[in-house]
């Protein structure tokens, strides 16, 4: 009887844990800064190898997961020039409009 709910909750959370783009984003930087160490060092010549044949995949997966991610935003480029920042867009004059003045 357990084993059922056992495989529903892993399937539950590796759903949710795979389809996250933060844990994608996290999980692939966290790989590239531990490649980069380790090449710097020079320790681990299979561990740099298994992180360079793997590199791609995670690269793929996080676009993936950003794109297909369902986040939407009332902010527009035309406002605003990041998402995170209160920083709003200064509107920039029309050179041909204010040469004819």
């Amino acid at each position: 009887m357990p084993e059922p709910i056992v495989r529903h909750c892993v399937e539950y959370y590796m759903k949710k844990f795979i389809g996250d783009f933060r844990v994608a984003t996290w999980l692939t930087t966290f790989a590239l800064f531990i490649y980069t160490f380790l090449i710097a060092a020079e320790i681990r010549t299979a561990l740099i190898s298994v992180i360079f044949v793997l590199s791609p995949v995670l690269i793929i997966w996080m676009v993936i997961t950003v794109l297909t991610d369902s986040f939407e935003t009332d902010k527009t480029f035309d406002d605003y020039f990041y998402q995170d920042k209160e920083i709003r867009r200064t509107p920039v004059r029309d050179l041909h409009s204010s040469a004819k003045n």
